[in-house]
């Protein structure tokens, strides 16, 4: 059985990172149709973020749609970026960039909470894997924006960011939202190491996937999964879950499949995904 869409070359790989202009990965695919960001929060900030591994990065948000990003001294590149708050708690937000220019194709997303500074960095590249260039892999590491931290480091600031399986056995049913075109679509964390996909297609045919996924707690009730999905076109998909509201974003970054929306050519993506409602189900029956 043929798992995965179309395998790409590297060289092919590099030539769609190459003819990106800034901010065009975004286009409308599975992406939000409204701009809604919380940019105020952090425009005109410079913030500098160490991490638990000694790597260090900063961000300096210059304007509503630009920051400027630096790695563990590195010359500052600079990024379109998308920031949107954590369904019900704006104390958290969700900031996602693509690195314009870099080799391999680079994105970085992090949950960073205004309140104590704590911070989750998911960093992913496209072209890491030899034998399957399309594939994304992926680094997570956790750590603090040193500004914040320090001005709020006399409020109890509660258990940092790390990895749980709070979730493990259990499954939510997603709704997707109208603009997608998408049926519900259940998620099943079938293990602190991977989580499951079961949709319905709309002639009633059955999809089913596993993927490997890791999983962190933020605080009480709001969760981050990364997962690639290994056994389908090699995305990497985000989800900030608030398990109270059963709400989320949703970061994906890598190739399209080319058959979203009313594209039929593979393109590098790097969008966000926001308006699904989900509901506790049975992991175990099909519905």
């Amino acid at each position: 059985m043929d798992r995965r869409w179309e395998n790409i070359p590297a060289e092919q790989i590099e030539h769609l990172a190459e003819g990106l202009k800034p901010g065009a990965y975004l286009s409308d695919w599975m992406s939000a149709d409204t701009d809604v960001n919380k940019a105020d929060a952090v425009l005109g900030k410079d913030l500098h973020f160490s991490f638990s591994n000694d790597n260090k990065c900063s961000c300096r948000f210059g304007s509503v749609n630009n920051l400027s990003y630096s790695e563990d001294g590195t010359a500052p590149v600079d990024c379109f970026y998308r920031i949107l708050p954590a369904p019900g708690h704006p104390e958290l937000v969700f900031i996602q960039f693509y690195l314009d220019g870099q080799v391999p194709a680079t994105c970085v997303q992090l949950v960073l909470d205004l309140d104590t500074g704590y911070c989750v960095r998911v960093k992913a590249r496209i072209g890491s894997v030899p034998a399957y260039p399309r594939e994304v892999t992926h680094d997570i590491d956790f750590g603090m924006a040193e500004e914040i931290f320090a001005a709020g480091k006399l409020v109890c600031a509660g258990q940092p960011p790390h990895f749980t399986d709070d979730l493990t056995g259990r499954a939510i049913m997603w709704q997707m939202p109208e603009y997608t075109c998408k049926p519900p679509i259940k998620h099943i964390y079938i293990s602190p190491e991977y989580y499951a996909i079961r949709m319905t297609r709309p002639d009633g045919t059955c999809f089913m996937s596993a993927d490997p996924a890791d999983y962190v707690k933020i605080k009480d009730g709001v969760y981050l999964i990364s997962a690639i999905e290994e056994r389908r076109s090699g995305i990497q998909l985000t989800f900030l879950i608030n398990t109270d509201t059963l709400e989320d974003i949703v970061g994906h970054f890598g190739i399209s499949a080319g058959n979203e929306k009313t594209s039929e050519d593979p393109r590098i993506v790097c969008t966000v995904m926001t308006g699904r409602k989900g509901r506790w189900v049975p992991m175990e029956t099909f519905e």
